[in-house]
């Protein structure tokens, strides 16, 4: 089962995308960063 969790870290928020895998009996999660959830510095955009 995948799904977005955000969690506050000093103060601001960010996305992770989580991910739960059962291993036997127990439940492990495995996180992927995907950014904060307002940035504060303008990302440039390339080619």
């Amino acid at each position: 089962m995948v799904h977005i969790e955000i969690y506050e870290i000093k103060g601001r928020k960010y996305r992770y995308e989580v991910t739960n895998y059962r291993i036997g009996e127990k439940v492990r999660h495995k996180k992927k960063y995907l950014g904060p959830v307002k940035p504060i510095y303008k990302t440039k955009r390339g080619d």
